[in-house]
């Protein structure tokens, strides 16, 4: 009975320590994500940024899994170096610091004149512990050169202009109609800090450099209830 009792203790450490080790990996951008595109353009891409949340250094692996693909869309990503589409897992590791944010990870699509949707789930985790990961999942959505089809998202324009040290502007613009639309700024815990809600279809936020601390920020533009275009920023 005493030798039960110690393999039954034995078996609930392993497996607190087990939940200890668990998601000590963070993606910072909001997901899923959308990105679109036409059908001419060179490629799309989905940038993910990666935080080590442990207090321990960590080698960190990524993978993507295919969930959904249009014949003729070429999907590939790039993490310590570019993998050749087919390469799923990356052989490399990227060494992420505590607290480190790691943003080399890229998925490519290559539309190839390809109407349609392609979606990816982009996986981060440890080396020698597949358990402790991290998913976010994109969707390509690509349309015609004339213009999307009615069923697909169009594609918008907002980036983030320095006036000066005072103030910063996105300037924006939403080229179909919309019943809300609205500018969201993230910390890097994905919390909304700022919301601006959108009117026209094309114009300017400004924002008083003094709300935000010094750090690394994300925007968000959100119409009619979905992201469009998620980017980052850092404030010196």
């Amino acid at each position: 009975m005493r030798y039960r009792n110690v393999l039954v203790f034995l078996g609930w450490l392993l497996y607190s320590s087990t939940l200890l080790w668990a998601q000590s990996l963070e993606i910072l951008e909001p997901v899923p994500a959308v990105i679109t595109g036409a059908t001419d353009a060179s490629q799309l891409e989905f940038h993910l940024s990666v935080q080590n949340k442990s207090t321990q250094t960590l080698n960190v692996r990524a993978a993507i899994e295919i969930l959904e693909a249009e014949e003729n869309h070429l999907i590939y990503f790039c993490w310590t170096n570019c993998y050749a589409p087919g390469v799923l897992e990356s052989p490399d590791v990227e060494t992420i610091a505590p607290g480190e944010i790691n943003k080399k990870f890229v998925i490519y699509l290559r539309p190839n004149g390809t109407e349609g949707t392609s979606k990816v789930r982009a996986t981060f985790f440890v080396d020698g512990n597949p358990d402790d990961k991290v998913s976010a999942i994109a969707e390509f959505q690509v349309g015609t050169i004339a213009g999307f089809a009615d069923h697909l998202p169009k594609t918008v324009q907002v980036h983030p202009i320095y006036l000066n040290e005072m103030f910063i502007q996105w300037k924006y613009r939403i080229p179909f109609h919309f019943q809300t639309a609205s500018l969201k700024i993230l910390n890097i815990l994905g919390k909304t800090i700022r919301t601006y809600s959108l009117q026209s279809n094309s114009g300017n936020v400004l924002l008083d450099r003094s709300l935000l601390p010094s750090g690394m920020y994300f925007y968000s533009l959100i119409v009619d209830g979905k992201p469009y275009y998620t980017g980052s920023l850092v404030l010196p």
